[in-house]
């Protein structure tokens, strides 16, 4: 490869990487809104109204001049040379909206309120998360967001008790996971578009192609296994967080800090539940697995998932019926577990009056597990694209909930189990999830 060839290979990376960071713009501005106007309303109470104010403000006038900024962009991304230059703005736009969380976190931290300072702790990781999400392409913007982002954990391990020190020191082992994560993903869109670009020079050579496509493939896997590895390492400190948590609801008295403790409980389950996800995601993509077929009893299964899902659906005020059965079928315990957890996690997750029934029917010989719930429904115009990986459902009220991944597992669970999975739905009305299996004929004493 020739010297200006390399040099031009080495701007359409540095070109591309801005764009993926640019093209993120609109979630990163909305998101930071969103999270700041709901940290306003939190520490309402507890910290001086004008320096919330001020901080409040501070973040407006940075997500405008931000989103401002990407619309011009956008006009002029046609140019090459010009889109490189824009690297030393994405690397300040990152700085700004690190130290505003970080910096600010000094700025707004509630002295004597514990539930108050682990909420905002709570809301400036949850940004760093989403940070790596728009950044990770572009390594140098990821620490210039972490780096004044982490100061808010100087704040707290200030404080000077044993549980605020601990919770520090898990907020540098999170910060230390992200960043390692984030260098990760960053090496894999670098090579993705060097080899993206190689082939585009050389699509001529029949046999590069055929080698590159490899090398992507195994990019991928690669990915799909850190992915894996990396929702490992991010389980340990969600599970101290969960102790911690259990800490803090036996030392707060007071009804608003049992709510807040409740809120955060909440936040840790939804983290967890989307590591467990991302980890099947990558079984399914990296490892083949082969079912460990076996005829077993519905009824224990049907038991289990009642006692898994029954607290869940009681928070949310909702009636959780899981019907009896007799029925044996044949398959793999294990996965159809999986299926139906997605299912009825599912069911609660997008419904908020009524309840969900989970029963068993005969059908032409075949067992039909179905989960029914009076949720928001889907549109028709919905149902052929519920099943692809990160897509969501919008609700009544315009959020999309979950991350997208529940059904994405379950249609590729069920291929290889060879099941088959029907869905029905109205829009405002609820929805019907079912699963055919084999049923086997009854033991006989």
């Amino acid at each position: 490869m020739t010297q200006s060839t390399f040099s031009l290979e080495a701007r359409h990376i540095l070109a591309e990487q801005i764009r993926a960071v640019y093209r993120q713009t609109a979630t990163a501005v909305l998101g930071t809104v969103a999270v700041g106007s709901v940290a306003m309303v939190a520490l309402w109470d507890v910290v001086p109204h004008w320096k919330l104010g001020i901080w409040y403000g501070v973040l407006l006038v940075m997500m405008t001049v931000r989103a401002a900024a990407a619309l011009y962009f956008w006009k002029r991304r046609e140019r090459l040379a010009y889109t490189a230059r824009w690297r030393y703005l994405a690397i300040a736009f990152s700085a700004l909206a690190g130290g505003l969380w970080g910096i600010g976190g000094f700025f707004l931290f509630p002295e004597h309120s514990l539930p108050h300072q682990l909420l905002l702790i709570m809301m400036t990781l949850a940004m760093s998360a989403g940070a790596v999400a728009v950044f990770s392409v572009y390594l140098p913007a990821v620490y210039a967001y972490f780096l004044p982002a982490s100061l808010i954990l100087i704040r707290l391990a200030e404080q000077g008790s044993g549980i605020t020190s601990a919770l520090a020191l898990t907020g540098v082992f999170y910060v230390v996971t992200m960043l390692t994560f984030s260098s990760r993903l960053y090496r894999i869109f670098e090579e993705s578009q060097r080899l993206r670009f190689q082939v585009t020079e050389q699509k001529a050579v029949v046999e590069q192609v055929t080698e590159q496509k490899a090398v992507v493939e195994q990019a991928s896997i690669a990915k799909s296994k850190f992915l894996a590895a990396a929702s490992h390492d991010l389980r340990q400190p969600l599970h101290a967080l969960d102790l911690f948590l259990d800490a803090l609801e036996r030392r707060v008295s007071d009804r608003e800090s049992h709510e807040l403790v409740e809120v955060m409980r909440e936040s840790s389950a939804a983290m967890q539940e989307m590591i467990v996800s991302l980890m099947d995601i990558s079984k399914l993509d990296t490892q083949p697995i082969t079912p460990a077929w076996i005829d077993f009893p519905l009824q224990p299964l049907l038991n289990k998932l009642r006692n898994d899902f029954m607290l869940q659906a009681h928070r949310k005020g909702l009636r959780l019926s899981v019907r009896g059965s007799h029925h044996r079928v044949r398959s793999d315990p294990v996965m159809l577990e999986r299926i139906l957890c997605n299912l009825i996690s599912n069911a609660i997750r997008y419904t908020d009056v009524g309840g969900v029934v989970v029963g068993v029917r005969l059908r032409n010989g075949q067992s039909r597990i179905e989960v029914w719930d009076s949720g928001i429904g889907i549109a028709p115009d919905q149902l052929s694209a519920i099943f692809r990986e990160f897509y969501r459902v919008e609700s009544h009220d315009g959020r999309e909930k979950g991350q997208g991944l529940g059904l994405a597992i379950v249609e590729r669970m069920a291929q290889l189990l060879g099941h088959r999975v029907q869905v029905a739905s109205r829009l405002g009305k609820g929805s019907m999830f079912a699963i055919e299996l084999t049923t086997t004929p009854l033991t006989v004493p």
